[in-house]
């Protein structure tokens, strides 16, 4: 509430009534018109992809609608995965999630510790983002990746138990 009242009070929320209301369905510059654009650029490299880091540039070629807007990114992870980096890059990710998930529902199921639930949790952040990425490309942020590699690990970890006596732990393979 006191941030609430510290926005009306110092802030302009007339300004950020505007910015909502540019996210409106029928702009050119909605997500769904991104993305209708973007698939020709996917189609056209489909196998090795237009580069990583390339989607701005490559969309000056691409984008049919208004140019008052710059199409900088795809506001779709899997999408701009596909566009930057073609087959070539998104069938390992594609390979490597699955053997993830995999993994991850193995420990989650055998976990019997009191870290289940903050596995589970770590588990759920990680849905989130990854149905969050349907609409936008958040995981390109160093902060939010790097708090989705934490939640991997937290995830996936197989903690070592201390040895019964003076020798050392045994090194466990999943």
């Amino acid at each position: 509430l006191v941030a609430c009242a510290a926005v009306v009070r110092w802030g302009d929320p007339l300004a950020a009534l505007g910015r909502v209301d540019e996210l409106g369905l029928a702009r050119p510059h909605d997500r769904r018109v991104i993305w209708r654009e973007t698939l020709p650029l996917v189609r056209d490299v489909w196998l090795a992809g237009a580069g990583t880091g390339t989607y701005a540039t490559a969309m000056v070629f691409y984008q049919r609608t208004g140019r008052e807007y710059a199409f900088n990114q795809a506001h779709n992870e899997y999408l701009q995965t596909a566009a930057e980096g073609g087959l070539l890059v998104f069938l390992p990710l594609a390979v490597a999630a699955v053997a993830f998930a995999r993994l991850a529902a193995r420990r989650l199921r055998a976990d019997r510790s009191g870290v289940y639930r903050l596995r589970a949790g770590a588990l759920a952040g990680l849905a989130a983002a990854l149905v969050q990425s349907c609409w936008e490309t958040g995981l390109r942020l160093p902060a939010n990746a790097l708090l989705a590699a934490v939640l991997a690990a937290i995830a996936v970890h197989d903690p070592v138990a201390p040895p019964a006596s003076g020798e050392p732990p045994a090194r466990r393979v999943a």
